[in-house]
């Protein structure tokens, strides 16, 4: 584990999701922000983006300033600004500048563990229980999540 991914694992994770592209942005987030942690050099390429294509773009004028103000603070606060389970920190993650590209395998890797866990929460919200993060179900009625694991429904 890199001292970016034990920095990460520390941090509260976001656990509720508007959608399954808010979870899937997240989870990709979360690892460029190790790789960040890792590689503070890869805020010189979110500034060459920014340059290339944010600067003379009138409409995202408001994102470039942002940007400008939060690539100035320590790495460690961008990726805390940056996972944050915020407004903020969702408004970070959807024009977040590119840092660095990862390679297709772990982009892969990463959009289908997301996609198991949406599975995961809509498996749990048809029984009328909800996934915890650990993967077990929650339910406001223990007789019904009872029966749900004993095979009756």
């Amino acid at each position: 584990m890199t001292d970016g991914e034990r920095f990460i694992a520390e941090l509260p994770r976001k656990t509720r999701f508007y959608d399954c592209s808010e979870r899937r942005v997240y989870e990709l987030t979360r690892a460029v922000a190790a790789r960040l942690v890792d590689d503070p050099g890869l805020i010189g390429n979110a500034l060459s983006y920014m340059e290339r294509h944010m600067k003379d773009d009138p409409f995202q004028a408001q994102y470039y300033d942002m940007w400008r103000r939060i690539l100035r603070l320590d790495v460690k606060e961008v990726v805390r600004a940056l996972l944050e389970d915020t407004r903020e920190g969702a408004l970070l993650r959807e024009t977040q500048p590119v840092f660095c590209i990862l390679p297709l395998e772990e982009r892969e890797k990463i959009v289908a563990l997301a996609r198991s866990d949406d599975a995961g929460a809509l498996f749990a919200k048809s029984l009328g229980c909800t996934a915890a993060a650990d993967g077990s179900l929650r339910s406001r009625n223990p007789v019904r999540l009872l029966d749900i694991r004993a095979g009756r429904s």
